[in-house]
């Protein structure tokens, strides 16, 4: 019987607590930031510091940089991306069939943007260093590759492009060194594009 007394105390301890809490009022509390506001003026709100990120933005007239660093004033900034739609497609190519090895010389342009060059070889599967693609103006050899002697191809894509002009005009070389097999014979290709 004692027990019994024990549990049912218990049990009716429990039930005033919970009436008790059951009774305290409960209220939500708003997030931060989510009631309207209204901004009166100035309009268009002035707003200073840094943007990070992509951003994008319709722009009529003329665009100004204020504080622009004196490093930079007067020097080239490089610029990457799109920058006209008036690009004018160019390319040029030439066959050729050497009967002990030779050298194809392609002159690229004043003024067009070199953005790839291609060889192919009709060999002997397996001919090792038979051939090689240069790209290169007067002072500088930007890039050489063999012809890849399973593929009997070499080639450049290039991203950005090199830019030929008057004064170190870019040269598409290839030059076949297939003498022992008395042929050489393939292609040589460039494109790129010119702006206005």
């Amino acid at each position: 019987m004692k027990q019994l007394s024990k549990i049912t105390l218990i049990a009716l301890g429990f039930g005033l607590l919970a009436a008790a809490l059951s009774s305290i009022p409960s209220h939500q509390t708003a997030a931060a930031g989510s009631a309207p506001v209204t901004v009166m003026a100035p309009l268009p709100l002035p707003v200073s510091g840094f943007v990070t990120g992509n951003v994008t933005a319709n722009v009529s007239g003329n665009v100004g940089i204020n504080n622009f660093p004196s490093t930079l004033t007067g020097t080239t900034v490089p610029v990457s991306g799109t920058l006209s739609p008036n690009r004018t497609p160019v390319h040029a190519g030439q066959f050729f069939n050497f009967p002990n090895g030779g050298v194809v010389n392609l002159t690229v342009p004043s003024g067009t943007v070199l953005t790839d060059a291609h060889a192919t070889l009709d060999t002997p599967e397996g001919m090792p260093n038979g051939a090689i693609l240069v790209i290169h103006d007067p002072r500088n050899t930007y890039l050489q590759q063999l012809v890849n002697p399973t593929t009997s191809h070499a080639g450049f894509d290039l991203e950005s492009g090199i830019v030929s002009t008057d004064a170190l005009p870019l040269t598409i070389e290839f030059e076949c060194n297939l003498a022992t097999l008395n042929l050489c014979e393939g292609a040589v290709m460039w494109s790129g594009y010119t702006t206005p």
